[in-house]
């Protein structure tokens, strides 16, 4: 990116009345010395008409670099608010992992399929908790994605059904199964979401109703990008 105040003149568009106002005063000079000689009045005001033409220089590039240096701080103080909503919005998602690790609906559905792999394919069942799922994400749309995985991998079920993952083998796994934390977090490419570069996804077991065993893993799948543009978009100006 070029930060000449020169090159970036052309898109200060309040800086345009200025230049107007400036190149008509030097057209006025112009025109003046023009007549001068054409009448051989004797008076010369190129020298006038010169340093004019410098002074016009001098106060258009001085008003760019104000111009310049009141955008950057504006946008230096922008990009500070950004980093400190996104901050705050991501650290508050933290607690929805734990939260909804713990919701009974969640907890009873992966508690089953370990004691009966057969219940996975209960369309009945599967239908309340992907209902179940997409109720959470209409109270908190910064999600796209909710997974529910066995302690294998599987991928028992999800709320968006056009990703056509059946099982995992991501590090994510065990690390959610054995985590002294209060959950897992990556950013990077993951067997989950094939079709993202870097998702975001957070992680954490879901226990037996007697805390004896993990019988799950859920996995809040993030919408970064979404999040960030929002942000932006709320702080930037046209």
């Amino acid at each position: 990116m070029k930060a000449d105040p020169e090159y970036l003149t052309r898109f200060m568009g309040s800086l345009f009345p200025d230049q107007k106002r400036l190149g008509e005063i030097q057209a006025v000079y112009d025109n003046l010395t023009l007549l001068g000689q054409l009448l051989g009045a004797g008076t010369d005001i190129t020298s006038m008409r010169q340093d004019f033409q410098e002074l016009a220089s001098v106060l258009l590039d001085q008003l760019a670099r104000e111009h310049y240096k009141k955008a950057k701080l504006n946008l230096s103080s922008c990009a500070r608010v950004a980093i400190d909503i996104l901050v705050r919005n991501l650290f508050e998602r933290t607690a929805d992992i734990g939260f909804l690790a713990t919701d009974n609906e969640i907890r009873t559905f992966a508690e089953s399929v370990a004691a009966d792999p057969m219940a996975a394919r209960d369309e009945e069942r599967l239908a309340r908790l992907h209902s179940h799922f997409s109720e959470y994400v209409a109270k908190y749309s910064v999600y796209h994605n909710i997974m529910l995985l066995s302690p294998s991998g599987d991928v028992l079920a999800q709320l968006d059904p056009s990703n056509t993952v059946k099982q995992t083998s991501d590090r994510l796994l065990n690390e959610a199964l054995t985590t002294s934390q209060g959950y897992v977090e990556i950013f990077r490419p993951t067997d989950l979401l094939p079709d993202e570069p870097s998702p975001l996804i957070y992680a954490y077991r879901v226990m037996a109703d007697d805390g004896s065993r993990p019988v799950g893993v859920l996995c809040l799948c993030f919408r970064f990008m979404d999040e960030c543009q929002r942000i932006f978009d709320s702080l930037v100006s046209e």
